[in-house]
């Protein structure tokens, strides 16, 4: 099973695991699953960039 338990990379919050939305994984290395910030105000929520 996988765990990822590290706070966002933008703000530190933590985050839950999510499967991917898209057929792709953009990094061959990259988790399994989206890390989404639980953090309502993060700026993880408006750019694109991933957490």
């Amino acid at each position: 099973m996988y765990s990822d338990l590290k706070p966002c990379r933008i703000c530190g919050s933590d985050v839950e695991l999510r499967p991917h939305q898209t057929d792709q994984v953009a990094e061959p290395d990259g988790t399994p699953d989206d890390r989404v910030c639980m953090n309502p105000d993060c700026p993880s929520h408006t750019s694109d960039e991933m957490p």
